[in-house]
């Protein structure tokens, strides 16, 4: 991946978090009865996460870093070789828990809701 693609990565990156940000204007109740809202939330964050995952993915192979054996694995090396934080890793894999255990369904997105 050369800078141009790198940039263009980022660049996506941060349209998926706005669009996610955007969808933080609505109440629960909305968010969980609009399929396209949700629906627009659900792609977005999927989108963020592969953009997340090609970027990592870049940075191992141009360092020349152990080839992950999983998508989870990324993000662990990149803490191994001080990417990111310890912290920032935990807050990934709790998300990564929450978001790739239970899917992201209207029951999961309630779940969510009624703990506010």
């Amino acid at each position: 991946m050369n800078k141009n693609v790198l940039a263009a990565r980022l660049e996506r990156l941060r349209e998926y978090i706005h669009n996610l940000e955007a969808a933080q204007q609505f109440d629960c109740k909305r968010f969980i009865e609009d399929p396209f809202i949700h629906g627009m939330a659900e792609r977005n964050l999927h989108l963020a996460i592969e953009c997340l995952m090609d970027i990592g993915n870049h940075i191992i192979t141009r360092n020349g870093y152990r080839k992950p054996e999983s998508y989870a694995d990324i993000f662990r090396i990149l803490q191994e070789n001080a990417i990111i934080s310890a912290g920032l890793l935990k807050k990934i894999e709790g998300m990564r828990s929450e978001i790739f255990w239970y899917t992201i369904t209207c029951d999961w997105i309630a779940r969510r809701c009624t703990k506010q």
